[in-house]
């Protein structure tokens, strides 16, 4: 068998996969998306809710009955997906958490093993009201793996979970290898086209060689060793990271956007605003990774 032809967890060895939720729209299309990759890969779904009190929300009178309601509710809600007929069929286990989820995730997925992590976003609060008060740059930078998120307008997708037009942003800095790598391992086993792109700031719209080196480095950041349905593409556009990765999302139709979740050179300086920003304003959903 020809490595075009590998199966999804062939090579990219999604054999754990998790899904937080708080039972909103989001995390709903977050279970359902996560739900489909897992059969697609033959993986074991892992649907987790997770009960942090906040300090400041609580007071020595009240906590105690407030956290027991609050734990009693998500198991019940829990239960409810857990049974559901949405995960009939598929490998799978509920599990409820306790704590700030920006340490107790961490934990969890090194404990199972997670090769990838779905989160919903309901807004421009990316997914902090997904699991209790925690913000969407804490979820991306906490994870040591991947995390792909569904935004606003990625929960109905063209293609449900498959993904034919993949695009890779890369801000040449250290990360970009790894995106690049992530990104074409996903285009072989999709067959997916794959465009690797680069932004290049306002102020070096006239400069050739800026232009030439960027096109150099995108070129050797083309994966090795992956046999690609068709050749990846190169794009260069000129302005604002956001505003070149969302445009170019649109017009390639792209299903999936592979980024870095650090700051890298010419790409990621200000994490927060740009991942928020593109998580909510993207036709698709988002995959995040650690530099």
């Amino acid at each position: 068998m020809s490595n075009a032809m590998a199966s999804p967890a062939a090579a990219l060895g999604l054999k754990e996969i998790l899904v937080t939720t708080d039972f909103s729209p989001a995390a709903n299309a977050a279970v359902r998306f996560a739900a489909e990759l897992a059969g697609k890969h033959n993986a074991r779904l892992h649907l987790a809710h997770v009960v942090w009190m906040r300090p400041y929300d609580a007071t020595p009178d009240v906590s105690s009955p407030t956290l027991c309601w609050m734990l009693r509710v998500g198991q019940e809600q829990l239960d409810a997906v857990d049974h559901s007929a949405l995960l009939a069929g598929l490998a799978h286990q509920a599990h409820l958490l306790q704590g700030r989820p920006e340490l107790v995730l961490p934990e969890f997925v090194a404990e199972e093993k997670i090769d990838l992590a779905v989160v919903g976003a309901s807004g421009r609060n990316g997914v902090g009201r997904l699991i209790l008060g925690s913000t969407s740059e804490n979820i991306l930078r906490s994870l040591p793996c991947p995390v792909l998120t569904v935004g606003p307008n990625a929960w109905h997708t063209r293609h449900g979970s498959e993904f034919y037009s993949i695009l890779a942003a890369c801000g040449l800095g250290d990360a970009s290898e790894r995106v690049a790598e992530y990104a074409g391992r996903l285009a072989q086993e999709y067959r997916a086209q794959l465009t690797l792109m680069h932004a290049i700031p306002p102020q070096h719209a006239g400069d050739t060689s800026r232009y030439e080196a960027a096109e150099r480095s995108l070129g050797a950041l083309k994966p090795g060793g992956v046999c690609f349905w068709t050749p990846p593409e190169i794009r260069l556009d000129v302005g604002p990271p956001a505003d070149c990765i969302l445009t170019a999302a649109g017009e390639l139709k792209a299903d999936l956007i592979v980024m870095g979740a650090r700051g890298s050179a010419g790409m990621t300086d200000h994490l927060s605003t740009l991942t928020h920003r593109i998580v909510c304003d993207a036709p698709c959903p988002v995959l995040t990774l650690r530099g």
